[in-house]
């Protein structure tokens, strides 16, 4: 039986850290994560600087920072996994999973994934992670409303905040169960929308 692991891409920018002029943030900080049925892997929280969209350069560093040094290296461990030979590498769709360069890394590096012909755009998901990150984002956003000083709005501020939160939610039992029980009617949802939209 295949392992799937997922990498769900987390990028939090809470509504408190915008420029005020034109609607920019000011700080985003990017969460990788990786889930397996054997084990989870906490990756990096990388900056994104500031304006920047995911140029080529920020691909880049993902495919360095995250894909080399950590997800490749957890895939082929077999204290993560049930059998390294059968994982299959399932990605989020964000742009730095869809480069041609990051789809012929993962090739070169002989990971069974699921390339950009398989994994289409748009399709429904009812991956209860997404809800986790909304979690996350709120908790943060809370915390970053509640700062007075001058660093208030510093990406160190912003990482503290999302590093206490994270510590906060891993012994919270009950919303994790309570979202890997509701993955049956997540899947039904979709079966019933036709794979078309759902609340999820």
């Amino acid at each position: 039986m295949a392992t799937v692991v997922h990498i769900p891409t987390i990028t939090v920018t809470p509504k408190i850290v915008i420029n005020e002029v034109d609607g920019r943030p000011k700080t985003l900080v990017s969460l990788w994560g990786a889930v397996a049925c054997q084990s989870g892997m906490s990756l990096d929280m990388s900056n994104e600087a500031v304006w920047k969209n995911l140029t080529e350069e920020i691909v880049e560093d993902f495919r360095v920072q995250v894909l080399v040094q950590h997800v490749f290296p957890f895939l082929e461990n077999e204290e993560n996994v049930i059998d390294v030979d059968e994982v299959i590498f399932v990605h989020d769709k964000a742009p730095c999973m869809e480069a041609n360069m990051t789809q012929q890394l993962i090739k070169d590096n002989n990971i069974k994934f699921w390339g950009n012909n398989i994994w289409p755009r748009n399709s429904p998901d009812p991956n209860a992670a997404e809800h986790i990150v909304t979690i996350i984002k709120d908790e943060a956003e809370k915390r970053m409303l509640s700062e007075t000083g001058s660093d208030r709005y510093s990406e160190q501020t912003l990482k503290n905040h999302i590093i206490d939160v994270l510590q906060n939610m891993e012994t919270d039992t009950e919303l994790f169960e309570n979202l890997l029980c509701s993955y049956p009617s997540r899947l039904r949802d979709v079966k019933k929308a036709n794979s078309g939209h759902t609340d999820y």
